[in-house]
């Protein structure tokens, strides 16, 4: 019953930021570590009181992403290409997805389709879409709105001298 509610999915994003801070390299320290902790310890109680495999992947991912920011550990080299650029594209991709899959979803429904081969192709073909409209996204909102905060930060930087 609690699907519904914003509250319900504080334990997955709370989760998720609290992974990313707390992995941080250069900031890791007692605040973000013991935050992460406590929210681990509620998500670990909270699956022994009613297992829930969102939860258990959640908390899951997020263990190993504290893992690989805290031990710096790194992929094969095209491998670690991927996975810095969907890293930098996945704000975008959790922008857009819904409306790719919202457009994907009338799509298959006005073509009518029943066909379970056919499903897995639009599938695909939908997540590939998600993720060009996220790449596309990134290139064309996020990094115009760093640019622009960049040049801010420079137009002020010698103001802040004098």
């Amino acid at each position: 019953s609690w699907d519904v509610w914003a509250l319900y999915f504080f334990g997955a994003y709370g989760l998720g930021a609290l992974a990313w801070w707390a992995g941080l390299r250069g900031r890791q320290g007692f605040l973000p570590v013991a935050l992460y902790a406590a929210t681990l310890t509620a998500g670990l109680v909270s699956l022994t009181l009613e297992f829930r495999e969102r939860l258990a992947l959640g908390i899951g991912v997020s263990a190993l992403l504290v893992s690989f920011g805290a031990n710096q550990w790194q992929l094969p080299q095209p491998a670690n290409r991927w996975a810095a650029h969907f890293s930098r594209t996945s704000y975008a991709l959790f922008l857009t997805h819904y409306a790719v899959l919202l457009l994907a979803n009338a799509a298959w429904a006005a073509l009518g389709w029943t066909n379970g081969d056919a499903a897995l192709v639009f599938i695909g073909a939908s997540w590939v879409m998600a993720l060009g409209t996220s790449h596309l996204f990134y290139m064309h909102v996020e990094k115009r709105i760093e640019q622009f905060r960049s040049s801010i930060r420079q137009a002020r930087a010698p103001q802040a001298a004098k």
